[in-house]
């Protein structure tokens, strides 16, 4: 026998109905839509409201790749890089794998070399510099000395020449010194920017290396603006 009313002749005649009261005498309350969920709220007469799912904040930071080394490299690449964001943000705390004190390092975009990279860089000081292929900069000393570094692109898949801020900072642990660096600038390209290599010294430095070291970390991540 199917039943189509119930308590004090409420009917029940619809999939995914549902009886509750409201305070004076039972009610039915129809389904809500796919995906809902039933909710208190005191406000409708039911003190029941079919709601839609919250699903938190926006996600304004991912962490789109992350890398560690097992053995001396002469250099890291992320590759296949996203076009869903609006930042990239590079942080890494590398280490030395050669015996060399040589300080500046390369920054390559899309592994291309022949596009100029402008910037103005300083470190106790300002400068300035032009290179083609790549980017120089100063961010690791090797032996007692620990960079945090931070690079980032903004804007990084529009279609004018790309932003570049790197900052870091450097503590020697032997005199209890630090230092800090940046340069900022653009790479004089229109593409968007799929990939990005970090060499030991310059691209064509192949005897400087990165080392395996638990403290050493390399750590991409995509930034929505809003």
């Amino acid at each position: 026998m199917s039943v189509t009313r119930f308590g004090d002749g409420v009917p029940l005649n619809e999939k995914g109905q549902i009886v509750t009261h409201n305070g004076t005498t039972a009610i039915s309350i129809p389904v809500g839509s796919d995906g809902q969920i039933l909710t208190a709220q005191s406000s409708t007469s039911s003190g029941l409201l079919w709601a839609n799912v919250n699903t938190g904040d926006t996600q304004y930071v991912k962490l789109i790749s992350s890398t560690t080394i097992t053995s001396a490299t002469h250099s890291i690449t992320f590759s296949d890089i996203p076009q869903t964001y609006d930042e990239l943000v590079l942080i890494m705390s590398p280490k030395r794998g050669d015996a060399q004190t040589h300080t500046a390092s390369g920054l390559r975009i899309n592994s291309v070399s022949t596009t100029t990279y402008r910037f103005s860089y300083g470190n106790y000081g300002v400068g300035s510099d032009s290179n083609v292929g790549r980017a120089e900069f100063i961010y690791w000393l090797g032996g007692p000395q620990k960079s945090i570094c931070e690079i980032s692109f903004p804007a990084y898949t529009s279609d004018a020449s790309k932003v570049v801020v790197y900052r870091s900072t450097t503590i020697d642990s032997l005199v209890g010194s630090t230092s800090n660096t940046f340069f900022h600038g653009v790479w004089d390209n229109t593409s968007a920017i799929t990939s990005i290599t970090i060499y030991a010294g310059l691209p064509d430095e192949t005897t400087r290396t990165f080392s395996e070291n638990a403290d050493s970390f390399w750590i991409l991540y995509g930034v929505n603006w809003s």
